[in-house]
């Protein structure tokens, strides 16, 4: 099976997420898509977890992400940020001290937001 490598990246200074199209390390630069240069040291770069949440949304590093049980006898949903953690993407909830493995068959997925873009979502979250 091959894993598709892509990448987005946020732009603090412009305050806007971008998809990048190259990286370019000699010159220490990311281009996005609409060829825009910014040099790395400047921006927030994410990875693509491999995966899509339920309605085929991407979902990256620092995404926010309900995980809900589609089955009965599951254990509750949760709210938390995708996370690279020992080899093993996760969704971790530091307010609650629980993490989940992203991928699980008997849980649905939702991208409601990112860590840069919609923080306050994770202010206030609980597990429901």
């Amino acid at each position: 099976m091959k894993h598709e490598i892509k990448f987005r990246a946020w732009l603090p200074e412009d305050k806007i997420m971008r998809k990048v199209d190259k990286i370019h390390l000699s010159g220490r630069a990311i281009e996005t898509v609409d060829h825009h240069w910014d040099y790395m040291a400047l921006v927030e770069l994410m990875q693509y977890a491999g995966m899509h949440d339920k309605n085929g949304t991407d979902i990256y590093d620092g995404d926010i992400v309900r995980s809900e049980p589609t089955t009965p006898g599951d254990s509750d949903a949760m709210i938390g940020v995708v996370t690279f953690l020992e080899g093993s993407w996760i969704i971790n909830d530091p307010r609650e001290r629980i993490a989940e493995p992203l991928f699980n068959e008997t849980k649905s997925m939702t991208v409601i937001g990112n860590v840069y873009e919609n923080p306050e979502l994770m202010e206030g979250a609980r597990n429901e």
